[in-house]
């Protein structure tokens, strides 16, 4: 994109556009508890891994009664021959029969926005704080 046209992107100017810190407050980022949680696929984008590898960020949001409601998880399917059983397990989680699911990398993550399963979430330690990261997937028959 040309300079002059990131300038025009919605009829205005970059230099037309302010922010003033003192009337806003900082977004907090909820940690998720250990444990099950029942999430849904809030977003499924495809994009390229940090080894150059095709692959689906996942964006889950857990929607349950609980503290840990709408706090936000992320997972990765890199998309490739070695890798799609760890993708056919989160299809099988998500209660799909992942034998019949067919199409393309952005199809496939077209048609997983919405979807709902279980997790289990496991904390690990980044640069000096806890994160919240899906740990398993848990297939129905698991679940109960």
């Amino acid at each position: 994109m040309g300079k002059k046209q990131e300038e025009e992107i919605q009829g205005a100017s970059f230099e037309d556009l302010q922010f003033n810190g003192s009337e806003v407050e900082a977004d907090s980022f909820k940690v998720c508890s250990l444990g099950r949680h029942h999430i849904r696929i809030d977003k499924a984008e495809c994009t390229i891994s940090s080894n150059q590898e095709p692959m689906i960020k996942l964006t889950l949001v857990v929607e349950e009664d609980s503290d840990d409601n709408g706090a936000y998880l992320f997972d990765y399917l890199v998309w490739k021959q070695d890798n799609f059983g760890r993708i056919a397990t989160r299809i099988a989680a998500c209660g799909y029969d992942f034998k019949k699911l067919k199409g393309t990398m952005s199809e496939i993550a077209s048609t997983m926005v919405g979807w709902e399963a279980t997790v289990t979430v496991k904390h690990e330690l980044y640069e000096g704080e806890n994160r919240a990261k899906v740990g398993y997937w848990i297939v129905p028959q698991e679940a109960e």
